[in-house]
């Protein structure tokens, strides 16, 4: 999740990041380049992966799966909360952490956490 592209993520969406622009010197020369509709929604959902996957990684986690698998694992560990409660309670520290990194002066921002 840390280093996953602008280029994978708007594939894997099925959404085009490019358009279609005529070349400034070269009359009849089409180019791509970035930009379209959704390029900066893209770009948000970009910022939140590689973010989330920073905090992740920082808190010990190797991946988002490794995360939720011990959520998952604690869940059953803990009677008195349901399986969502500790989720959910898992997914807030995460938030809190991300949060700190904004008030940081060297963190960059965490875009994940934003509002």
């Amino acid at each position: 999740m840390k280093f996953i592209a602008i280029d994978r993520i708007a594939e894997l969406m099925g959404v085009s990041i490019h358009v279609e622009k005529p070349h400034d010197t070269i009359p009849g020369l089409t180019i791509g380049v970035l930009g379209g509709p959704l390029y900066d929604f893209v770009t948000l959902v970009t910022a939140a992966m590689n973010d989330t996957g920073r905090v992740l990684v920082d808190l010990g986690y190797p991946s988002l799966g490794a995360f939720v698998l011990e959520a998952l694992r604690g869940s059953s560990a803990v009677m008195e909360n349901s399986g969502t409660d500790f989720i959910l309670e898992r997914v807030s520290i995460v938030y809190i952490v991300c949060r700190r990194f904004t008030h940081r002066p060297t963190a960059s921002a965490c875009h994940t956490c934003v509002p």
